[in-house]
């Protein structure tokens, strides 16, 4: 339950950001994310997902935002209800 009041009191403290610092996050980091990125709970579980680090590099499109590192989440949007299953699971890592 309390991780519940934690990620409900995050939705209403974050902030936008549209510039990053272009220098990469440190090792450590990355694999404590791919760690806690492990351990996500889905909203709905029948619902198959997956969540990628990549890098500059690998991401292209038109509205690009630079930051060194980008997380990708990668669903079917024609199962009902994969929309707010992204939302819930991005929710947890921010």
């Amino acid at each position: 339950m309390e991780n519940l009041v934690n990620l409900y009191d995050a939705v209403f403290h974050r902030k936008s950001v549209r510039k990053y610092k272009m220098e990469p996050l440190p090792m450590e980091l990355m694999f404590g994310l791919q760690k806690e990125m492990e351990a996500l709970e889905p909203l709905l579980p029948h619902i198959p997902y997956s969540l990628e680090m990549a890098s500059e590099e690998k991401v292209r499109g038109l509205f690009t935002i630079r930051a060194p590192h980008y997380l990708c989440l990668y669903s079917d949007p024609k199962q009902e209800g994969a929309y707010e299953n992204a939302g819930y699971l991005m929710e947890q890592v921010a």
